[in-house]
């Protein structure tokens, strides 16, 4: 992603909404989160989970009280809950759960992180697209199933159910959903999935520079959804899909060529 300008995400409230499901402190959610995913994963990944509950003690520390995000459900609901971030930011998940705002890539790091405490890699897929911005998810695996979760100023553009068989099957759920403000669809591509474990992107939860993630989605290997032939039988998004993708929706966050 050459910039990341927030698009894909609901649209920023007046006002922060009432938090939805219990509350903990960010000191005890870790505990909590560790005992869910051990539990999630048959203990097989419970060494992973515990050295991510290590790893989340540093960069959740001193953050106060946010609701217990130990489900990929609950992650998204999180997400959805906090307003959509319409600036040209790029904000580590620590500062968006200080801020409790994001755009599309702060919303899908939220989730990697959140997703990582929880057992699962954290792992992002960026969607290329023309004349629209990029869009980032997070993405994790269930019984063998892939899923996402997503911060969009879109509707159809946050969260997937852990049903799909492949990578390519999970990004093309989101085609019929992905277009700009003229009413076109604009998806074209997207990314092998990007693991942030590993020392290249040691402290990538708290960095106060974290530009180097969107260079690195960039370099990633992407795959074409259709041929460039493709585009001219395209049909638009029909009026009322579109009327529904961009239900509360904050046009200040909308593609603007």
């Amino acid at each position: 992603m050459k910039e990341v300008r927030p698009t894909h995400g609901p649209g920023a409230a007046s006002a922060l909404p009432a938090q939805r499901g219990p509350v903990a402190s960010m000191e005890a959610w870790p505990r909590v989160a560790s005992a869910v995913g051990a539990a999630r994963h048959g203990g097989e990944h419970r060494g992973t989970v515990l050295s991510n509950r290590r790893v989340s003690q540093r960069w959740t520390a001193g953050l106060g009280e946010v609701p217990e995000l130990a489900t990929p459900v609950a992650i998204q609901e999180y997400l959805d809950s906090i307003p959509y971030n319409s600036g040209p930011t790029e904000r580590s998940p620590r500062r968006v759960l200080q801020e409790r705002t994001a755009n599309c890539m702060e919303g899908a790091l939220l989730g990697a992180a959140c997703l990582e405490l929880i057992g699962y890699p954290p792992r992002l897929v960026n969607f290329t697209a023309v004349r629209d911005d990029d869009h980032v998810i997070a993405i994790f695996r269930e019984q063998g199933y892939l899923g996402s979760v997503a911060k969009s100023n879109y509707t159809g553009l946050r969260y997937r159910n852990p049903v799909y068989r492949t990578v390519r099957e999970l990004v093309l759920s989101y085609f019929e959903d992905y277009f700009n403000p003229a009413g076109e669809l604009t998806m074209r591509g997207y990314t092998r999935p990007l693991d942030l474990r590993g020392s290249r992107f040691a402290g990538w939860q708290s960095a106060e520079d974290i530009d180097y993630l969107s260079d690195a989605l960039d370099a990633q290997p992407q795959s074409a959804v259709l041929p460039p032939a493709g585009e001219a039988v395209l049909r638009d998004v029909d009026a009322r899909r579109y009327r529904a993708g961009l239900l509360d929706a904050d046009p200040a966050g909308l593609y603007h060529p």
